[in-house]
């Protein structure tokens, strides 16, 4: 990309995403938060599917996915899914706990908490942030499937 060319916002919300999981800033995540990002971006894979797609990402078999493998699977998953509501339906539904019709940011921490790496309140408000287009602290279906089938 050349200097001159902005990121796409579906671009910086990999990055932010994957960079929240990068915790020593090697620009590596752990196998193991291979799972945890990918729910970040929205997604909702089976662990069989995570286990699975991990050795295929990871080419180098070091037990960690830099970016560009990540940035693969990404892709793949938000083409694949732009067109699958049941897919985006199901997928808000796992952070939206109380089936109110919104993900707040404490249903986010309270999911990406209990994992191995466990993401701070602040890292859950900012992801908030990222899709929440009215700006009424809370991702409702509407702003969650505009993220997730935003254009390349």
């Amino acid at each position: 990309m050349s200097a001159g060319m902005q990121k796409s916002e579906s671009e910086q919300i990999l990055e932010e995403a994957f960079a929240l999981f990068d915790h020593d800033c090697s620009g590596t995540i752990s196998t193991d938060e291979f799972g945890m990002v990918v729910r970040a971006c929205g997604f909702n894979p089976t662990e069989d599917e995570v286990r699975e797609t991990v050795k295929r990402l990871d080419k180098d078999n070091s037990g960690k996915l830099e970016l560009n493998e990540f940035r693969e699977y990404y892709w793949e998953q938000k083409n694949k899914n732009k067109d699958n509501p049941d897919a985006i339906l199901k997928a808000f539904k796992m952070f939206d706990k109380d089936g109110n019709g919104f993900i707040e940011a404490s249903e986010i921490y309270n999911i990406l908490s209990k994992c191995k790496h466990a993401i701070s309140k602040e890292e859950a408000d900012a992801m908030i942030e990222v899709a929440d287009v009215d700006k009424d602290g809370k991702i409702n279906i509407v702003e969650f499937t505009k993220f997730i089938t935003k254009p390349v």
